[in-house]
Order: structure tokens, then sequence, then C-alpha cells
């Protein structure tokens, strides 16, 4: 499917869009955003604590919009987001996960070069000296590629237009990346992947031990491609 859109211009707005749930070092993760240096883009933290504890603190900005989800889940967070968003591109952002530096650049890039893209992601990386992690980090980036079923913690981003062709994010609780992934595919629209890492936390594969975690991770994503509900599926990720 063609995507109904005009090219995009030298520095297209974009729009990261970040699910949080009580997080204590937003700050830090904004810093990092600021030092992209791309001159148009907003902020949209979606918190899904009804009570706005990750959201409270944050400092007022005219780039930076702040919400509570009507529900908790990174699918409702995300949809809700979206709905706010003003930029041709959408950006769905984890709050662990670091973009390299020049990243809005990369993106803006890889769309304007290749219109005939819907989005991509980037190549996972994971915030962690181990050897072992760089194994993981090579499975999951080929896994993706070959899947074209980019995980969240890869900052997945979309045009504006392929977001409104598959019908927004997946309002479900948890595998609302994947969900994204299925809807592309199902309209035919491609995704494009930079080689360069992000840097995603590594503190749940510590503390539950990497081998169990990816394997939990791999039983539920096979779980939901089976069609086992994502609410089942995430009464089980907990």
């Amino acid at each position: 499917m063609n995507l109904p859109e005009k090219p995009l211009h030298l520095n297209p707005m974009i729009s990261v869009i970040m699910p949080v749930w009580r997080e204590n070092n937003l700050n830090h993760q904004l810093d990092l955003l600021w030092q992209q240096q791309y001159p148009e883009f907003e902020i949209i933290v979606v918190d899904g604590d009804s009570e706005g504890s990750s959201i409270h603190f944050l400092p007022e900005n005219p780039r930076i919009k702040t919400l509570i989800s009507p529900r908790k889940g990174r699918g409702y967070q995300l949809a809700a987001g979206a709905a706010l968003a003003q930029g041709e591109i959408l950006l769905f952002l984890h709050a662990d996960t670091r973009l390299p530096p020049q990243a809005f650049q990369q993106i803006a890039q890889l769309l304007r070069q290749n219109p005939e893209l819907s989005g991509g992601a980037f190549d996972l990386g994971i915030d962690s000296a181990e050897p072992i992690f760089r194994l993981l980090e090579t499975v999951s980036s080929w896994r993706s590629r070959l899947t074209r079923l980019p995980y969240g913690d890869q900052a997945l981003f979309l045009r504006r237009s392929a977001y409104r062709i598959i019908g927004g994010c997946p309002e479900i609780p948890l595998m609302e990346d994947v969900g994204l992934g299925q809807r592309l595919k199902q309209h035919h629209l491609k995704l494009g992947f930079i080689s360069e890492r992000v840097s995603t936390s590594a503190r749940r594969w510590k503390k539950e031990g990497m081998i169990r975690c990816t394997l939990r991770n791999w039983t539920l994503l096979s779980l939901y491609l089976a069609g086992v509900k994502p609410e089942q599926i995430s009464q089980w990720y907990r």
C-alpha cells in the first residue's frame, strides 16, 4: 500500500510518546532528548498511574505535554499520547530506553530518503558490559529484522499517515508493539531499520536472570501470536 503523504521536508516534526509507570528518573531521559538538538519535536509523557506519580515533578516546558492514561498498560497509554500528537512522525519511546546521538536526524533521513517505508526502529542495545548481552543484542536485532516485528524497546517510529491507516495502536495492556507490527503487515506497510543501537536498561534481565527472562519473553510472544488474550499474558508477565 502506498502512503498518501507528501514527501517529508528536511526536519519534520517528531512527537515522542513515552508511556510511564512510577518512574523516578524521567528528568535524565528528558535531558538526553534535549541533547538531540533537533529543531522540531515535542514530548508527550503518558502516566499509567491514576495519581500521576511520574509526571508531578516534571519541569514546565512548552514542548512537554503530560496526561494520565484512562487505563494502565502501554497500549492504552500510547494510544492516548498519539491522540494528542502534532508531529508528522510518531516515536514510541520507553522511559528506560536511551536514543543514540542524532537519532531524530537519522529517523527523518531514513523516512525522507525512503518514501516507501511506513516507519522503522533501531537495533537493540542493552546497558550492560557483560559479554552475554552482546549475543542477546545480536539475536534480538536479527529477529526483529527477519520478522519485521520490532519490540518497543527498539524505539519504534511511524509516519502519522501509516498510524492512521492501521487504525492506531492496539489498546491492550501488553504486546502493543507486536500488535502494531502485525497491523502494519496486514496493510502491507514496510518498516526500515537503523543499525545504530538504542541503549535499554538491563534491569529486568539482571533481576530475573538473562536466560529465564529471555525464554519467558519468547514464550509470551508465542502465546500472543497463538491467540492468547493480552490481558491474560500481562498477568504472567508480572
